[in-house]
């Protein structure tokens, strides 16, 4: 999907849900953040790859947003910022 297309969408989808033109914004950068800090687009652009953390991704949005950021990490749950603070919160076993 080419990065500028996820970026308006995101905006698009939020805007029309109902969120604020800067809640939108706030969300849209969040997702645009998960993929500029892929390791192929730093890669791509000759960044450091260390820069592709789940930790430095969910500090960004924090700092952005203000408020607590979540990156899910499928079967293994989701991590959570708050307060500048990163913690795992482990999935739940679906039977």
């Amino acid at each position: 999907m080419q990065e500028d297309f996820h970026y308006y969408a995101t905006y698009c989808a939020a805007y029309l849900a109902g969120f604020t033109h800067e809640e939108s914004l706030d969300i849209c950068y969040s997702a645009q953040l998960v993929d500029l800090c892929s390791r192929t687009f730093l890669s791509k652009i000759k960044a450091p790859l260390s820069a592709a953390t789940t930790q430095l991704q969910l500090e960004m949005m924090e700092a952005r947003t203000g408020r607590p950021a979540i990156v899910t990490a499928g079967e293994r749950g989701c991590y959570v910022s708050q307060n500048a603070r990163v913690t795992h919160v482990p999935a739940c076993k679906v039977t």
